[in-house]
């Protein structure tokens, strides 16, 4: 198929996924045999875990693939990649949209170390930490503990912007449904 269809094959979702598989499961493979697996600290080994929690997706995805023979779930699963292609500029105005805000919370010096009791919980994702803040703000869960330890003029000004925010989100999520 590949030669016969020169680059349109790449074109193809199911075919990208399937060579993805492969790559996935080849790599897999490879990390499973380098370690030895009598030795439990080696064998769940961090690469291995990813490289098995990205197959299993692919592998759902690849049965997604199969189930398009049956006429009911055919159906579905077009319709799910066709919501999804429709989505997708405002995924990214969303996503404008979380970058944006988070320089605007770094800009304001929001402290994330305050988060919970337990402390930060964005610790190991770096600069990630504002944009997941404000993903979860979107999504409704409203954290706003830290608020709390900025002066009183900045406490006020990221109220604001927090208020714009969820504004801001629920009208792109309202279009989402629209879209849909």
């Amino acid at each position: 198929q590949l030669f016969e269809e020169k680059l349109n094959y790449f074109k193809d979702f199911w075919n990208l996924n399937d060579m993805m598989f492969m790559a996935i499961l080849t790599a897999t493979i490879i990390c499973d045999c380098l370690y030895d697996t009598s030795d439990k600290e080696t064998w769940n080994s961090e690469k291995t875990r990813i490289f098995y929690a990205i197959l299993v997706v692919v592998s759902f995805i690849k049965l997604l693939q199969l189930f398009r023979i049956f006429d009911n779930i055919s159906f579905i699963i077009k319709m799910l990649l066709k919501v999804v292609a429709e989505l997708l500029p405002f995924l990214c105005i969303f996503v404008g949209f979380l970058i944006t805000f988070s320089f605007v919370t770094i800009a304001l010096g929001l402290e994330m170390g305050e988060l919970g009791e337990e402390g930060n919980p964005y610790e190991g994702v770096s600069g990630f930490g504002y944009a997941l803040f404000l993903l979860r703000t979107s999504l409704g869960d409203f954290e706003v503990e830290p608020f709390a330890a900025m002066s009183p003029t900045t406490r006020i000004v990221i109220w604001l912007f927090w208020v714009v925010i969820v504004f801001v989100n629920m009208l792109i999520f309202l279009n989402f449904i629209i879209a849909v």
